[in-house]
C-alpha cells in the first residue's frame, strides 16, 4: 500500500520536471502524461485501500490532479464525495476550497460562493485536534471578490478585495480601479440655434458636480491653444460664468462609469466652454450653437 501511494506521488511530482527535459520534449512526452498515470494509481489506491491512513491525502492529490488536467467537473464531484467520507480530515478545508475553485472555473458562481464562504469563515480539524482557520482562507476571500466582480456586484467585490489588498496585488489594483473618481464630457457638442443643449456627462464615484458655462471667442481660443487639450488649464479668474449649476449624482459609490444627460440654458449662437468639477476630478468640453452645416464630398 505504501509503495503504491509513493508511486503516485512520485509520478505527480515528476510532472513539472519532465516538461523541462529535452529528451522528453523531443519524444512528445508531456507532464500531463505523468499526471494521468498518477490519477490511475491514485484511483486504484483509494479503491483497494479505503482505510489506509493516507487515503484522505490521496484524495487531496487526486482532486488537484484533475484540476491540473483541466477536468474541473470531475475534481468538484470528487471533493464533494471526499467531504462526506473524511469528515474529520485535516484536508477538509482543502476539499471545500478545491470544489469551490473548480465551480468558479466552471462559472458556477452561486455554488462557488457558498463553498468558499465556508473556507473563509469556518474553523476546521487540524493534526493537533484544535480547530483552526483554513490555510486557504485568504485565497478563498480573494476568489469571493472575483466572483462579485464577475457577477457585476462591485460594492461586494471591493469589500472582499479590501480584506486581502495587502496580500494580492491584483486585489489592490481592482480596488483602485473601482474607486477611481472620474468625470468626462464630449470634446465638442454641436446644436442648432434654439435647440435644447443636453450634454452627456460620464462620471464614476463622484457624488456631485459643479458646472460653470462661459461664452468664449472660438477663434481667440484656437489661437491661444491650437487644440482643446488641457482646456481646463485656461485662466478663467475674473471672468464671470454665464451659468453656474450644481448637480447631485448620488452617493459617490458607483464603482463603474455612469452616463447622464445634463441640460444647459444655452440658446444664442456661439461657442461655450463647459467646466465640470467634482472633488479632485474635473472635465471640460465645448458647446457649439450654430446653424452652419458642413458638407463633405470624398474624391477617392
Amino acid at each position: 500500500e505504501s509503495a503504491r501511494y509513493a508511486l503516485s506521488q512520485h509520478l505527480y511530482s515528476s510532472a513539472a520536471r519532465i516538461r523541462q527535459l529535452k529528451d522528453c520534449v523531443e519524444k512528445k512526452l508531456t507532464g500531463d502524461d505523468l499526471v494521468k498515470r498518477a490519477v490511475g494509481v491514485l484511483e486504484d489506491f483509494l479503491t483497494q485501500n479505503p482505510t489506509n491512513p493516507n487515503a484522505d491525502e490521496a484524495g487531496f492529490s487526486l482532486a488537484n490532479a484533475w484540476l491540473d488536467l483541466g477536468n474541473q467537473d470531475e475534481s468538484a464531484k470528487l471533493c464533494g464525495r471526499l467531504q462526506k467520507r473524511f469528515t474529520k480530515s485535516k484536508y477538509l478545508d482543502a476539499f471545500l476550497y478545491i470544489e469551490g475553485l473548480a465551480n468558479f472555473k466552471l462559472l458556477r458562481f452561486d455554488a462557488a460562493e457558498t463553498l468558499l464562504a465556508r473556507v473563509a469563515t469556518e474553523k476546521f480539524p487540524t493534526e493537533s485536534g484544535e480547530p483552526a482557520e483554513s490555510n486557504n482562507k485568504w485565497l478563498a476571500i480573494y476568489i469571493l471578490g472575483q466572483i462579485h466582480h464577475a457577477t457585476g456586484n462591485p460594492a461586494d467585490a471591493v469589500l472582499e478585495y479590501t480584506k486581502v489588498a495587502d496580500r494580492f496585488t491584483d486585489a489592490k489594483e481592482a480596488i483602485d480601479q473601482f474607486t477611481l473618481k472620474r468625470l468626462a464630457l464630449p470634446e465638442v457638442s454641436t446644436f442648432k440655434t434654439g435647440e435644447p443643449c443636453k450634454v452627456k456627462l460620464t462620471y464614476r464615484n463622484v457624488p456631485a458636480v459643479d458646472f460653470a458655462v462661459y461664452k468664449v471667442a472660438l477663434m481667440k481660443l484656437y489661437l491661444m491653444r491650437k487644440n482643446l487639450n488641457q482646456i481646463t488649464g485656461i485662466n478663467l479668474s475674473g471672468i464671470e460664468a454665464m451659468h453656474r449649476e450644481k448637480v447631485e449624482l448620488g452617493a459617490g459609490t458607483d464603482y463603474k462609469d455612469v452616463e447622464r444627460e445634463v441640460a444647459f440654458p444655452v440658446k444664442d449662437s456661439g461657442a461655450y466652454l463647459v467646466v465640470a468639477k467634482g472633488g479632485e476630478a474635473d472635465a471640460s468640453g465645448m458647446i457649439l450653437v450654430t446653424d452652419l452645416k458642413l458638407e463633405v464630398v470624398e474624391d477617392a
